[in-house]
């Protein structure tokens, strides 16, 4: 519906094409940090400041900010019975591309980790934050895995044509 009314109002002519683009991939570097779900209707955990973290449901991932934000600012990133390609959905929006899982990790994981967060570099995996690791060091220290640079074939959405909307 949405798309039949772009279609009508700023005569949108889009289309679908693979092309390659500069990817991570996330791979295992430390076998068993991925803590895999205890099956607890509610996960209770705390930060390593001691800062108690708020219940998650089953299923339910957050990343933010707990407590007063500060500078340096740290983000918390924590979920409870979650599959890997939820982490990576989180993952992509901080690390600024996409990423394919291969890490070959089944089932459900809860996870935890804390990081600075920092415009990503897009030529090269950024160095660790003086004020706090980068999401790189975070998720390699705390859950064992690692992003690696690397080329990848991904559909995107090309926007052919576009006008101003139509008056009503």
């Amino acid at each position: 519906m949405m798309q039949a009314l772009l279609e009508d109002r700023f005569q949108l002519k889009v289309h679908r094409e693979m092309r390659e683009v500069t990817t991570y991939k996330l791979i295992v570097v430390k076998e068993g940090r991925m803590k895999v779900s205890s099956g607890d209707n509610s996960l209770s955990a705390t930060t390593s400041q001691g800062e108690r973290l708020p219940s998650l449901p089953r299923g339910r991932f957050w990343s933010g900010v707990i407590g007063k934000p500060s500078t340096p600012l740290v983000m918390t990133t924590y979920g409870n019975a979650i599959p890997v390609s939820k982490l990576i959905s989180s993952l992509e929006s901080w690390a600024g591309r996409p990423i394919k899982d291969q890490t070959n990790l089944n089932g459900l994981h809860d996870v935890l980790f804390q990081f600075s967060p920092q415009q990503p570099d897009t030529s090269q995996v950024p160095a660790a934050d003086p004020s706090g690791p980068s999401i790189f060091t975070a998720i390699q220290q705390e859950l064992g895995l690692k992003l690696e640079s690397s080329k990848g074939t991904i559909e995107v959405l090309v926007i052919d044509s576009v006008q101003r909307p139509s008056q009503n």
